[in-house]
């Protein structure tokens, strides 16, 4: 089943020098740029130490950054401003990417709608069976809200959980159905140490 592997084109990636991001993003306005690989997360940072800042700059900041490798690392008191922005600026994109994916594959059908007092976990598990019998299981509450199970995922082979993880994900943002991921936080929760 080869259309299930295949999506929409990707947007064009950009690979800035970090001369060059820190020019754009000094022409949003920011003074106070740091710019470095992190090993631990593997990806190149720019570390905005600015703490007025206003939602023009954080617009500017989002354009700047998306669809390049670099990570933008804010103070705790823009981070949350940066993202909420962010994510209201990706949603048309993200919205448009999730129907022309179920416009490639009409097998689907219509994906579920949430009615009125279902669980989230109810919804969850009805964007599971629209997705098939592999996304069984694929959504947990264990952690808090809802989220992939890191239990699942690792025992689907690849293309499984790449054509799993491409339907839930694309139905849960037609559906304004956020979702996590349980990755190493879970795992330093666990052992004791900071998230």
């Amino acid at each position: 089943m080869q259309a299930d592997t295949e999506s929409p084109p990707a947007p064009e990636f950009r690979f800035p020098s970090q001369a060059e991001i820190e020019r754009d993003l000094r022409d949003c306005g920011f003074q106070h740029l740091i710019v470095f690989y992190d090993d631990s997360i593997q990806s190149d940072v720019v570390k905005i130490e600015d703490n007025q800042v206003n939602d023009e700059q954080l617009r500017c900041a989002y354009h700047a950054q998306i669809d390049t490798p670099y990570y933008l690392e804010w103070e705790p008191s823009v981070v949350g401003r940066f993202y909420g922005i962010s994510e209201q600026l990706f949603a048309p994109r993200a919205k448009a990417a999730a129907t022309a994916y179920f416009a490639a594959r009409p097998h689907f059908g219509p994906v579920p709608v949430r009615i009125d007092n279902q669980t989230a976990l109810d919804f969850a598990r009805a964007i599971e069976r629209f997705c098939g019998p592999d996304a069984a299981g694929f959504f947990t509450d264990r952690y808090g809200g809802i989220a992939a199970s890191p239990e699942r995922i690792l025992a689907m082979d690849y293309e499984t959980s790449i054509r799993v993880l491409g339907c839930v994900s694309n139905a849960a943002i037609l559906r304004d159905f956020p979702f996590g991921f349980i990755g190493n936080e879970r795992e330093l929760s666990e052992s004791g140490g900071e998230e």
